[in-house]
């Protein structure tokens, strides 16, 4: 990644306090001690010198490290404006992206999506640009549970999974001890069963104006 500024230039124009950063001199169209924040878009900050126009949270990096940052940068919090240096970590793409993953609509989870074919709850994640099958289960907070196995695997503490202090050991116990929730993962292929519970579920949501949530059902 191009270093946009020198941590000599930086230290000179800019200072930074609890994640905001201020002119030390006159330019042009500022004042001493004025802000050198603008925002950016999507949440983000930007500082401007000259032509050139450099997120916040990378010239912080620079001002509190005394280098340019040749990674991708994390909010911790989430928070893109929070531009504390201790909210701020250094990560690979696919990690940052951690953040972006969205919940489903229908099912309440993240990687979790619901498959008509055989009417059950299909789980995956993507890593690294691919996605990855993670299995059908039987009920959407199972499917939501292989994701945060797979995603803490995968991502580490940059994981940001469906449920609090995910982790293989916790996720498995959990399914051997669990009578009602537990990892069922069925054959990939069409069923009239399926199709009689997709129908089903279906019609339950279709009634609800809030997003689905598992409903514990005899199956």
């Amino acid at each position: 990644m191009r270093e946009h500024m020198t941590y000599e230039v930086a230290h000179a124009l800019l200072r930074y306090e609890n994640g905001r950063l201020f002119w030390r001199t006159q330019t042009k169209n500022m004042k001493p001690d004025a802000s050198a924040d603008s925002a950016f878009g999507e949440g983000y900050l930007s500082v401007s010198h000259g032509r050139k126009r450099m997120s916040s949270h990378r010239v912080v990096w620079l001002l509190l490290k005394g280098k340019w940052p040749h990674q991708s940068i994390d909010h911790i919090n989430g928070i893109r404006s929070d531009n504390r240096i201790e909210n701020l970590r250094l990560c690979t793409r696919s990690q940052n992206m951690q953040n972006l993953t969205k919940v489903s609509s229908a099912t309440g989870f993240k990687g979790v999506t619901f498959h008509k074919q055989t009417g059950k709850f299909q789980a995956s994640i993507k890593i690294e640009g691919k996605f990855k099958y993670l299995g059908l289960f039987v009920f959407a907070k199972d499917a939501a549970k292989a994701y945060d196995v797979a995603s803490v695997e995968a991502f580490g503490e940059f994981s940001l999974p469906n449920f609090a202090g995910a982790d293989r050991s916790a996720s498995l116990t959990y399914a051997e001890t669990t009578g009602d929730y537990h990892f069922v993962k069925v054959p990939r292929k069409p069923s009239a069963a399926g199709a009689a519970r997709a129908e089903a579920w279906r019609a339950e949501i279709s009634t609800k104006a809030a997003p689905y949530k598992t409903v514990r059902k005899a199956v």
